[in-house]
This record gives structure tokens, C-alpha cells and sequence, in this order.
């Protein structure tokens, strides 16, 4: 009964051994669980404790000797399963009891084996880490905040931030008002400069057709010049040639008179003519100086001013061309009169030279108010096409505006 009792008693201290060493190999770890769970095992079941006691009686007297070294490998080999037990009550809240008996048993057998071999068993690999439900919720709270941070940037946003933020907004947006200040002052110089633009295409475009009519003008009076001086030439050429035909007798204009009413008619006819034309070249000259002071006092006038200007001169330059051919034929007549010799012939070639200064004459004066009544009508008529421009520029204008409008619009 003794050896029955001795070997149901080592059974039980290799089944229970381990729950005893449990509190004196992880006293400094976790005492108050330990303690916890022997008062909760005592108060269901008092034979437990009796028999917890009495094998600890007999752990304390079986191995003596090789304590020390028990201690120390036991707690160097336990001390990964102290950490999954406290990971486990940790998650479990300390409610359930930890009774790893299957370990606590490969560890006895282990130690004793140590202790006869004495030799160090391998370490066992580490217990895979199990998170617990508060380590779970967490992550799923952290989880859910990156998500949101990512969905929302703003969140993630600091307070300093924000308002260097803020600030910089404020003054990107002054700068953007001055800059669209400075466009709205860019675009109406824009305007006022297309405005002047047009107004000075149109100013140009009256001024190229002043001028060219100006040219036209001048180019007429030219011409005509060019055929007065023609018509000059063939009758000089025409009176040279009477001049030296000497012994014909040319078809004589008019009723021949008498010797002495040929002279006497003759000087007292090229006296009056003579000083017709001069009076006559009298009053072109002093009607062309008014006209050069008035428009030295208009300073510049109008385009008409000019026009009459240039006739002027175009008629002055025939003027003095006409006074020297008289003035030249004054001077033969003072010599003819000087020789008095050939009368009957001489005074022939006279009477046909006054007839064609009589007609030259009245061909220019029907000339000369031809030209006067183009002149006016012409005045008429630019004052017309100025006040047509005019007119013109005007509804030019006002289409620009409104195609400006309409494309605002």
C-alpha cells in the first residue's frame, strides 16, 4: 500500500509537479495570477490542495543536489512560454486558467534528462505571435484612418499649415487682381489704339487721294502747257518762215489799207497791244503774289489752295514766256522802224503776226476760262467726295463699334 500510494504519488508529480513549480519558477513574472488561480483552485476543490502540498513536499526532497542548475536551465527553456502565457491571460482578461500540462511535462522529462546527461537541450523555436482583440480593433482603427486620410488630405492637414496656406491664397489672389487691372488697362489701350488706327488709315487714304488728284491735276496743266508751247512754236516757226520768204506775198487777212493808214494804224495798234498784255501780265502777277500770301498765312491750307497754287505758277512760267516774245517783238518793231525802208512787204508780215497774237490771244483767254469753270466745277465736286469720306469713316466707325459689340456679346 506504501509503494502503491509512493508510485501514485510520482504519477501525480509528473501530471501536477508542474502546476507547483509554475508559481516558484515565474514568481517575479506574475505572482498575482499565480496567486489568483491557486485561491480559485481551493475554494472548489480541497483534496487538489492537499495533494499540491504533499507533492511539493516531495519535489523539495527528491533532487538536492542538482537545484541550482535545474533553476537555471528551467527558467532559461520556460521563459518563452512565460511569454505566450502572459500574451494568452492578457487576451483572455485573466478569466480562464492556463494549464499547459503537455509542455510542463516534455519540460520535467527534459530537465531530468539534463540533470543525468548534463548536457544543455536545444532551444525550441518561438511561439508564432497571436494578436489579441484590442491589437485587432486597433488595427482596424488605424486601417480605417489611413483610408479616410487618403479620401480626405485635408484631415492631414496641420493648423500651421493651414494657415501659411491661407496666407498665401490671400496674396495669390491680391496678384491676381493687379493683374487683371493691369489687362483691363492693357486691353483699352488696345482699343484706343486700334481707334486711332483706323482713324489714321482714314486720314492716310484722303491724303493719297489728295494727292492724287493733286497729280492728276498737275499733270493736266502740264499737258495743256505742253500744247500751248506747241502751238507757239508752229506759229513762230510759221512767222520765221513768212520772214524769209522774200517776193511772196502771203493771202492777206482783211481789207488791205493805204500806206500811211497801215503805219499809222500799225504802230498805234501794236502800242495798244503791248500795253494790254502788260497790264494784263500786271494783274496775273499781283493775283499770284495774293494768292502766295494767303496761303503762307493759311500755313498749309487745303488741298484746293494748292491746286490753284500750282496753276498759278504753271501760268506765271507762260506768262513771262509771252511777255519775252513781246518784249522781243517790240524790240524788231522799234528796229523796223528805224530802217523804213521795205514797207510793202514788211508791214504784210506785221499785219499777219498781230492777227495771230489777236487770235492766240483770244484762243487763251477761252482757254483760260474753260480751265476756270473745270476749276470751280472740280472744287465742287472734291468738296463732295470730302464730305462722302467723311461720311464714309463715320458709318466705318460705327460698323467696328458694333462688330466689337456684338463679339463682346
Amino acid at each position: 500500500m506504501q509503494r502503491q500510494s509512493r508510485s501514485y504519488e510520482s504519477d501525480n508529480y509528473s501530471d501536477l509537479g508542474s502546476e507547483d513549480e509554475q508559481p516558484y519558477t515565474r514568481g517575479p513574472q506574475n505572482t498575482s495570477m499565480s496567486a489568483m488561480s491557486q485561491m480559485q483552485r481551493q475554494q472548489p476543490n480541497s483534496t487538489a490542495n492537499l495533494v499540491a502540498q504533499k507533492v511539493g513536499n516531495d519535489v523539495s526532497y527528491a533532487a538536492p543536489t542538482n537545484r541550482p542548475q535545474y533553476q537555471d536551465q528551467r527558467t532559461f527553456v520556460e521563459q518563452p512560454v512565460d511569454d505566450d502565457a502572459t500574451s494568452r491571460s492578457s487576451t483572455l482578461d485573466g478569466n480562464e486558467e492556463d494549464v499547459p500540462y503537455p509542455l510542463k511535462k516534455s519540460l520535467a522529462h527534459s530537465a531530468i534528462k539534463m540533470s543525468l546527461t548534463g548536457q544543455e537541450p536545444a532551444s525550441p523555436a518561438p511561439a508564432p505571435h497571436i494578436p489579441g482583440p484590442l491589437e485587432s480593433q486597433l488595427a482596424a482603427l488605424m486601417s480605417k484612418l489611413v483610408y479616410i486620410e487618403q479620401a480626405n488630405p485635408i484631415l492631414t492637414v496641420k493648423p500651421e499649415e493651414y494657415e501659411q496656406t491661407m496666407a498665401r491664397l490671400k496674396a495669390l489672389e491680391e496678384e491676381k487682381k493687379l493683374w487683371w487691372k493691369r489687362h483691363e488697362a492693357i486691353w483699352s489701350l488696345r482699343d484706343e489704339d486700334v481707334e486711332n488706327n483706323i482713324k489714321i488709315r482714314g486720314l492716310l487714304a484722303s491724303c493719297r487721294r489728295e494727292l492724287d488728284a493733286t497729280k492728276a491735276l498737275r499733270d493736266e496743266d502740264l499737258l495743256n502747257v505742253q500744247i500751248v508751247r506747241s502751238k507757239l512754236a508752229e506759229k513762230t516757226r510759221e512767222v520765221e518762215r513768212l520772214h524769209a520768204q522774200t517776193g511772196r506775198s502771203s493771202p492777206s487777212r482783211g481789207r488791205p489799207g493805204s500806206f500811211l493808214e497801215r503805219r499809222d494804224t500799225t504802230d498805234l495798234f501794236t502800242a495798244a497791244k503791248v500795253a494790254a498784255l502788260e497790264q494784263r501780265a500786271l494783274e496775273l502777277e499781283k493775283r499770284n503774289s495774293d494768292l502766295v500770301a494767303q496761303l503762307a498765312t493759311s500755313g498749309g491750307g487745303s488741298i484746293d489752295d494748292l491746286n490753284r497754287a500750282t496753276a498759278h505758277q504753271a501760268w506765271k512760267g507762260t506768262v513771262t514766256d509771252l511777255e519775252s516774245k513781246i518784249k522781243a517783238k517790240d524790240a524788231e518793231i522799234s528796229r523796223l522802224r528805224g530802217q523804213g525802208a521795205s514797207a510793202g512787204s514788211g508791214q504784210m508780215d506785221w499785219y499777219r503776226i498781230e492777227a495771230l497774237l489777236e487770235e492766240h490771244s483770244s484762243y487763251r483767254e477761252s482757254i483760260g476760262g474753260k480751265l476756270q469753270a473745270l476749276r470751280s466745277e472740280k472744287e465742287g465736286l472734291m468738296r463732295d467726295l470730302h464730305r462722302k469720306e467723311n461720311e464714309c469713316q463715320v458709318l466705318e466707325l460705327k460698323v467696328q463699334t458694333l462688330q466689337r459689340r456684338a463679339n463682346v456679346v
